[in-house]
């Protein structure tokens, strides 16, 4: 979990608190928190892995206004060869990677 766990006191209905012990009980879920944590999961839809100001399209409308955005640009030539972007990107993982392999200082 990304954030830090905090408890909190909830009213719930009867049939409500009946439900979330079956569940308990059934072993379908190992605790109420896990079962209200799910449903808080569900009711905010799909997980989203990208953050809330992320460009992504939404509609069908807006993606196909994209592609037709992107064929445009394509063809007025206002694009970078594959090559460049390919080597540029391998460059930049290639660092990555042998960053991660240095072997950390130690003070003494």
């Amino acid at each position: 979990m990304a954030s830090k766990v905090r408890k909190i006191s909830i009213a719930l209905p009867q049939e409500m608190l009946d439900d979330i012990r079956t569940a308990v009980d059934s072993g379908q879920y190992a605790s109420a928190s896990e079962v209200v944590r799910e449903a808080v999961r569900e009711w905010r839809g799909p997980e989203r892995p990208f953050p809330p100001n992320y460009p992504f399209v939404r509609t069908k409308e807006e993606l196909l206004a994209r592609i037709a955005k992107g064929i445009a640009a394509a063809d007025r030539g206002d694009v970078k060869p594959m090559d460049e972007v390919f080597d540029r990107l391998e460059a930049k993982y290639r660092a990555m990677v042998a960053a991660q392999k240095k072997p950390v200082r130690r003070r003494r």
